[in-house]
């Protein structure tokens, strides 16, 4: 019992890290993108300055919007914080890439990280993170549906195992880009990010959080990051951890290279191209024989 205890701290422990040095990552490649330094004063190269910033946000004052329900506004990212650990908890002791049921998981998780952001903007009271979080509502249950479409190509990650990666990379890479550009949306990500467009909405669902409470949501946000990218390396790519870098490399590049899109000019490229080239893909599967 104190070993498996023991065994689940330390689980969660490296996820914090693998959190953390994501975001290190992801400044290095802003810097890169900038042609300027990144964080590299603080001990060897930087690594320390993750763990630095996190002290001194955490030692910030607590701020609570006026208007805000105080005790459930306050309860939201610490509940998304503990959904997210134990969504990695799931993986690592249930095997979860090989359960029948994987993409169902997968489905409930894309819909609760979308009523998170909305519950958490309207229990704040705030007109910036309410309008961010319909924003968001509109742009998701676009993209869903091309999630779930591209899930209907795969039906669960065991029986992709089962088959040959190579085939299902070269042959089929559409499906990877897809996912990708679904992930985007739902982790409010350049070039989709319109919960965070910074001259109208500040900064968000989170605008008002501060201090431990902005940190809990944090985490959350990069642990979704990593989520999915194990996700698609292991539902395309085969779960290597090669393949899981290059996603999140690609996450970052597309951060630092493109800019914001168009939240008229998403819509018309969803419902006007990407779900009818979708569609005819998956006529195309149901046609060839087994």
């Amino acid at each position: 019992m104190y070993m498996d205890f023991f065994f689940i701290m330390v689980f969660f422990l490296l996820m914090l890290l693998a959190v953390a040095v994501s975001t290190l990552l992801e400044r290095n490649f802003l810097a890169l993108g900038q042609i300027r330094l990144g964080p590299n004063k603080v001990s060897f190269l930087g690594t320390l300055q993750m763990i630095l910033d996190g002290m001194k946000l955490f030692l910030n004052e607590v701020l609570i919007p006026i208007s805000s329900e105080d005790m459930f506004y306050l309860m939201m990212p610490f509940f998304s914080f503990i959904l997210g650990l134990f969504v990695f908890l799931l993986i690592y002791f249930y095997n979860f890439f090989y359960w029948s049921w994987s993409f169902m998981f997968i489905f409930l998780q894309v819909g609760y990280s979308v009523f998170s952001l909305f519950i958490l903007s309207y229990l704040s009271k705030s007109k910036y993170s309410f309008l961010g979080s319909l924003r968001l509502a509109a742009v998701t249950l676009a993209f869903d549906l091309i999630f779930i479409l591209v899930s209907l190509c795969l039906i669960n990650i065991n029986e992709v195992y089962s088959l040959q990666v190579l085939w299902l990379t070269i042959f089929f890479p559409e499906n990877y880009f897809f996912l990708l550009l679904t992930v985007l949306p739902e982790l409010s990500r350049s070039v989709f990010d319109f919960t965070e467009s910074e001259s109208e909405l500040v900064s968000g669902a989170n605008t008002g959080l501060s201090s431990v409470f902005f940190i809990l949501y944090f985490l959350y946000e990069y642990g979704q990051i990593i989520f999915y990218v194990m996700f698609i390396s292991s539902s395309i790519l085969s779960l290597s951890g090669l393949m899981e870098v290059i996603s999140l490399g690609i996450l970052f590049y597309v951060r630092v290279v493109y800019p914001r899109y168009r939240i008229d000019k998403m819509m018309a490229l969803f419902w006007l191209s990407l779900l009818l080239w979708k569609l005819i893909f998956l006529f195309m599967i149901w046609l060839m024989p087994i």
